[in-house]
């Protein structure tokens, strides 16, 4: 009997169609990435152009800053990473101070506002927290540089919408990062960075005590930062360079 609907296709032939529809995409992703870490390896380099050990300085004693922290940026997804990091310190597991860098909440921003909000409430609760733990609201662009050159160590745990920024920021500076478990993590970062795909209190505090206390690791994630930072430079980069 001839089939109305036509000759049909193979299915064979249909799922390599479906996936190399999904390569062309996740090739499409991954190149408008590759733009985004190099618009933003761009604005570190500038940056580090006008650094001096000096100038670090001068902001450590503007914000206080500890000699040795831990770095952690907030966004609306990262309570967890803030509550865990808090418990930490309460529980005499991180060998470090904590520094919080969030941003003064517009009202539209409600999430992130009521996160803050809690955090704060923490802080003021225990004194002891309070005393090791540096909130810092309003800052430039440089200055949140100069906190990561002198940073011992990054945690940044966003679960989905986490920003290439930070990490690209983290590798310039050449210091361990402990990173959500993400591609887009991975594609930036690559074996310079440890990753965490669901965020548990000993696995943090086993990470962070690797990093606060072994410089062999520190000193291994210092070259793997520079290698791949190497990824994200232009050929006017390169040109600079030799000038």
């Amino acid at each position: 009997m001839e089939n109305i609907w036509g000759p049909q296709r193979k299915t064979g032939n249909m799922e390599e169609e479906s996936l190399r529809e999904e390569n062309r995409k996740a090739h499409e992703e991954d190149e408008r990435f590759r733009m985004t870490a190099v618009k933003a390896a761009g604005q570190v380099r500038q940056r580090m152009r006008c650094a001096t050990g000096e100038s670090d300085e001068v902001i450590r004693r503007k914000f206080m800053l500890p000699e040795r922290y831990i770095l952690t940026l907030m966004t609306v997804e990262t309570l967890g990473q803030e509550r865990m990091l808090l418990d930490l310190m309460a529980g005499g597991r991180l060998g470090a101070d904590l520094v919080l860098c969030g941003r003064r909440p517009r009202l539209r921003q409600h999430h992130l506002a009521r996160r803050q909000q809690v955090v704060d409430r923490r802080l003021h609760g225990d004194r002891r927290l309070a005393l090791r733990t540096n909130f810092i609201y309003e800052y430039s662009p440089e200055e949140l540089s100069a906190f990561f050159r002198m940073a011992d160590g990054l945690v940044y745990l966003p679960r989905k919408w986490g920003r290439v920024q930070p990490v690209v920021e983290a590798l310039y500076a050449g210091i361990p990062a402990v990173l959500s478990d993400t591609r887009r993590n991975r594609l930036t970062a690559g074996d310079a960075a440890r990753y965490i795909a669901c965020p548990e209190l000993d696995e943090l505090a086993d990470t962070l005590d690797a990093i606060l206390s072994d410089s062999g690791l520190r000193r291994q994630v210092q070259g793997c930062c520079l290698r791949r930072v190497e990824r994200w430079k232009t050929p006017d980069d390169n040109l600079r360079t030799k000038e």
